[in-house]
């Protein structure tokens, strides 16, 4: 027996095929070298590797990369100017207060470790703010006993 085609089979397979090339365009767009909305050059994001969890009273560091002052990525053959410091917010998850503050200078490649203060009396979740950016959150574990 011979497939059926029908307008219904059509219309699917052209629903279809609308869904894929949206989602197609999409990538392409964000993988492009293309200007942002605002006009300014689309750059490298900073990066941070957050521990998972820490201890009241425990100090983390807070490995970071991509740590450029400004971005020339648009082939213009400049080099990007690395920053020259970084620094990191520990805030409350809940209250969005601030509960520490860190600062670590960056090193030739762009990168930096910052050394964060898990305050003794922390009881949940923190979070590791960049320039506004949440970079990671924290979950405090109970205190370690002596």
């Amino acid at each position: 027996m011979a497939p059926r085609f029908g307008p219904h089979l059509i219309t699917k397979r052209a629903t279809h095929l609308t869904v894929l090339a949206a989602i197609c365009a999409g990538l392409l767009a964000a993988c492009s070298t293309a200007e942002s909305p605002g006009g300014e050059p689309a750059c490298v994001a900073p990066m941070a590797t957050v521990p998972n969890s820490a201890h009241p009273g425990q100090t983390i560091k807070v490995p970071m990369e991509n740590l450029y002052s400004d971005c020339f990525d648009l082939g213009e053959g400049l080099p990007n100017p690395v920053a020259d410091s970084v620094t990191l917010t520990l805030m409350d998850g809940a209250t969005q207060t601030t509960v520490a503050t860190a600062t670590a200078p960056v090193d030739a490649d762009a990168s930096a470790v910052v050394k964060l203060k898990i305050p003794a009396d922390a009881s949940r979740a923190l979070v590791v703010v960049y320039n506004g950016w949440t970079m990671g959150a924290v979950t405090i574990a109970p205190a370690k006993k002596p």
